[in-house]
């Protein structure tokens, strides 16, 4: 089953959640990043590559069924999706949703880019360490480390083994560390009676919010993340929300969708055609700016179509 599952179209946005975004024809809007001419179209052919989470190039994770793994985890929320977000107050369901959206996150092929990057940053370093030395210490806050030269030297080589390798081994290891990092933070669910609110194919946005430091990630103080969960519902991490895990009524979209543009790579989608607007998605650009939303208020009051 494994290796059938390495040949297959895998998903790295999953089509439970781009569905949220079709009309009752299972199509959706699609407005391409380079400006073409907008359509509808099924998730089916979107947000996939064949052999994604293959282990099959991976000698020592070849017993790993990655793509399995990541269809039982959405089988879980997938009949409960938005309306499970409405639970984030209880904190054993938030870690779950945290657990979630971190390996989300992490599925994603720009993971394997940074891997990729990583592995030629730390080549660079190898290089210039003189040949003589066998180890290297490695020190990050109270933490540290002793690699071994030569085995840094092979795992990092220029091979795709070694990107996919790296690939599947990071979304494995830093999903719980990512999950914290999202746990530790306030989440605001905004909702809308219309829908308003566009995805894309890299649903997750970064804002610098009111950070002043120079480089930023998603745990530093004062950033926000936007992760769209349904055309009238979208997920805020905000350290600026009085409440967490409750839900707000929005006032003022801002540019919530303009980060969704400016974050995708090839395509926006949405349940309407005017959400976006008529003008190109290349021409978008901007800082986060007038969002408003008003008091947290209960669950019951926004019991409507998602």
């Amino acid at each position: 089953m494994t290796k059938q599952r390495n040949r297959e179209l895998h998903h790295y946005v999953p089509q439970f959640y781009l569905r949220h975004w079709c009309e009752a024809d299972g199509k959706m809007w699609v407005h391409p990043r380079d400006g073409s001419p907008l359509y509808r179209a099924s998730p089916k052919s979107f947000c996939a590559e064949t052999g994604l989470y293959d282990t099959s190039t991976t000698p020592e994770l070849r017993a790993w069924d990655q793509e399995g793994d990541l269809s039982r985890g959405e089988a879980i929320f997938a009949k409960k999706w938005p309306d499970i977000f409405e639970c984030a107050c209880n904190k054993r369901t938030k870690m779950n949703l945290a657990r979630y959206l971190a390996i989300s996150y992490l599925r994603h092929p720009n993971t394997r880019r940074m891997i990729d990057n990583i592995n030629t940053a730390t080549r660079d370093l190898i290089s210039k360490i003189v040949p003589h030395q066998k180890t290297i210490d490695i020190r990050v806050k109270d933490k540290s480390l002793t690699l071994d030269v030569d085995h840094v030297r092979q795992k990092t080589e220029d091979t795709d083994t070694n990107i996919q390798e790296g690939f599947l081994r990071v979304m494995r290891s830093s999903a719980q560390d990512l999950a914290n990092t999202l746990f530790n933070r306030k989440w605001g669910i905004l909702f809308s009676s219309e829908p308003i609110f566009a995805t894309a194919d890299c649903p997750f946005v970064l804002w610098r919010g009111s950070s002043s430091c120079r480089t930023f990630g998603i745990g530093t103080a004062g950033t926000q993340l936007s992760f769209p969960l349904s055309p009238r519902k979208l997920l805020l991490i905000d350290d600026d929300f009085t409440y967490d895990g409750m839900l707000y009524p929005l006032k003022s979209v801002g540019n919530l969708n303009t980060g969704i543009i400016k974050a995708a790579e090839r395509f926006v989608f949405s349940a309407t055609q005017d959400v976006i607007g008529t003008q190109s998605p290349s021409l978008y650009a901007g800082p986060a700016a007038g969002l408003a939303y008003g008091e947290a208020c209960s669950v019951r009051t926004t019991r409507r179509k998602q």
